[in-house]
């Protein structure tokens, strides 16, 4: 799964608000979706302001960035994805340099 790394570590990849970094998410090795974390639509800067207007940040405190556009499952076009995600299928959002989070999709347990 991916890891954490510290700013230093990407700094020859800072582009705009983000880094110049290959994102993906592709669902059973199908590639569904491609962008790049240069376009996100704020700096983690601007999110960390955000996060901190309504809470105390301490460190250690991990802050959730959200995807690029179209890494949501959510905006994938019919077209695309063509029917709903099953039981069996496997969903990867992986980003260059950090690693890939693989997710299987299990069938959900009866309520009892």
């Amino acid at each position: 799964g991916p890891w954490l790394v510290t700013p230093d570590e990407l700094a020859d990849a800072q582009s705009g608000k983000g880094y110049a970094l290959s994102m993906t998410a592709t669902v059973n090795g199908n590639e569904l979706s491609r962008g790049r974390w240069a376009d996100a639509q704020f700096s983690f800067g601007e999110m960390i302001a955000r996060a901190s207007a309504d809470a105390r940040l301490r460190p250690g405190d991990l802050i959730g960035s959200g995807t690029v556009g179209t890494g949501c499952l959510l905006e994938v076009r019919d077209e695309i994805l063509k029917r709903y995600l099953e039981p069996g299928d496997v969903v990867s959002l992986s980003v260059e340099r950090l690693g890939t989070l693989a997710t299987p999709v299990i069938e959900r347990p009866m309520a009892r």
